[in-house]
C-alpha cells in the first residue's frame, strides 16, 4: 500500500486496518507497520512492490503537489519513495488499483512524472467517508481476484457458559438468577 503520509495518512491507516483484517496484517505491506527499525527502506520499498499481488495507492488531493525540502514537487525527484512505489511495474505480475481520497479521479494527470502516467490509467475507486464500508468493501472484493485470503487466525472461539447443576428443587436465588433481569425481584435490602 502506498500512500503519502502529508495527503492522506488518515485514510490509508483506516484503510490498512482493514485490509490487514480481512487478509491478514502479514500480508499487507504498508512502511509504518510493515518495516522492522534498521531495515534498509529503499531496498525494502523495492521488494516489497516487486512481490506483490496487487499494488494499492492512496492517492488524496495533495498527492501530486506535496513540496519536498527545496521547495519542488516531490514527486519530480526520481528518488521520492512515493514515486517509486507507484510506479507501476511493467511485468503485468501485479495489479494496481488507486484509490482517489476524497476525489474521484487523478486530475493531475497531465503534470504527472512519465512513470506515474501509467497509474491513473489504472480504473480507481474513491474512498468516501460517507461510504467507507461499501467503498472498502468494492476494493476487498476487486482484490480478492489477485489477492487470495489467508486462512483466519486468531484464538478459538469462547465456548457459552454452562448452565450450573440441578437437583430439581428451584430456590429463589437460583430461580432469580435464571430469570431476565425485568423479572428478578430486587435484592433484599437492609432494615
Amino acid at each position: 500500500m502506498s500512500y503519502r503520509r502529508d495527503d492522506a495518512a488518515g485514510h490509508a491507516g483506516r484503510l490498512y486496518d482493514r485490509l490487514s483484517l480481512h487478509f491478514g496484517a502479514d500480508r499487507i505491506f504498508r512502511d509504518l507497520d510493515s518495516l522492522a527499525y534498521g531495515t534498509e527502506f529503499l531496498e525494502a520499498i523495492r521488494q516489497a512492490v516487486s512481490t506483490c499481488d496487487s499494488f494499492v495507492a492512496v492517492i488524496g488531493r495533495e498527492w501530486a503537489g506535496v513540496s519536498g525540502p527545496g521547495g519542488g514537487r516531490r514527486l519530480d525527484d526520481a528518488r521520492d519513495f512515493v514515486r517509486l512505489e507507484s510506479s507501476p511495474p511493467s511485468s503485468g505480475l501485479s495489479r494496481s488499483f488507486p484509490c482517489w481520497s476524497r476525489r474521484r479521479r487523478c486530475r493531475a494527470r497531465p503534470t504527472l512524472p512519465l512513470p506515474l502516467v501509467r497509474l491513473c490509467q489504472y480504473n480507481g475507486l474513491e474512498l468516501s467517508d460517507s461510504r467507507w464500508d461499501f467503498d472498502v468493501g468494492r476494493l476487498i472484493t476487486a482484490l480478492e481476484q489477485w489477492t487470495p485470503r489467508a486462512p483466519a487466525a486468531g484464538p478459538p472461539p469462547v465456548p457459552a457458559p454452562t448452565p450450573p447443576p440441578t437437583d430439581g428443587v428451584s430456590s429463589p436465588l437460583s430461580r432469580r438468577a435464571l430469570l431476565p433481569s425485568s423479572e428478578a425481584s430486587p435484592p433484599c435490602s437492609p432494615c
